[in-house]
């Protein structure tokens, strides 16, 4: 062992195949811990980031899955000073497929002051919660976003939504598409 390293590789190796082996058993109880959070608690510590932020998220996520979260709630965080809890709240309605939260969905698309990951966030939730009023928002988003990833999910939604072929690179189409069909088009029960 060289001197001043304090610990041999060997023993850094152990440590970290004992810490391996107790990650589950670690996780299980660290996630227990989380069933007696709240919701308000849990939103507080994604919005706080660091090591809980994921469990949290992930907590909130079943509860959503599960019921045990009001769609309600998750509309009310969906204002909240953190992107990161904002994402979480449109995740969970999206995992709820919560028709009655896309007017406010699309009124985060339609604000440019909403980070581009709260945007990304809103257009990926438009492909479980189907509406026709998204589509005009969605098309809005592949023409003027600046970022690729947000093109891409609006896309990608807008394909799920309509069951047209196009791609975010297909703007003209998605606009011309839209312009002959806006007024009759009716979203398809999957």
């Amino acid at each position: 062992m060289a001197s001043g390293s304090g610990m041999s590789n060997v023993a850094k190796i152990g440590i970290l195949l004992v810490l391996g082996g107790l990650g589950f058993a670690g996780w299980k109880l660290y996630s227990a811990g989380l069933k007696s959070k709240d919701d308000a608690q849990l939103f507080e510590m994604v919005g706080a980031g660091g090591a809980a932020a994921k469990a949290a998220e992930l907590e909130l996520a079943g509860r959503a899955m599960t019921g045990k979260i009001s769609a309600e709630t998750l509309r009310g965080h969906l204002k909240d000073a953190s992107p990161k809890s904002r994402i979480a709240a449109i995740n969970g309605l999206a995992s709820k497929k919560d028709k009655d939260s896309a007017k406010d969905l699309i009124g985060i698309l339609e604000d440019p002051k909403q980070d581009v990951e709260v945007h990304e966030a809103a257009c990926n939730a438009f492909a479980k919660i189907r509406v026709k009023e998204a589509v005009g928002p969605l098309i809005a988003e592949v023409r003027n976003s600046k970022s690729e990833a947000v093109r891409q999910a609006a896309s990608n939604s807008l394909r799920e939504v309509t069951g047209q072929p196009y791609s975010n690179k297909e703007v003209d189409k998605w606009e011309l598409w839209w312009g002959e069909n806006s007024k009759t088009f009716v979203v398809k029960d999957k």
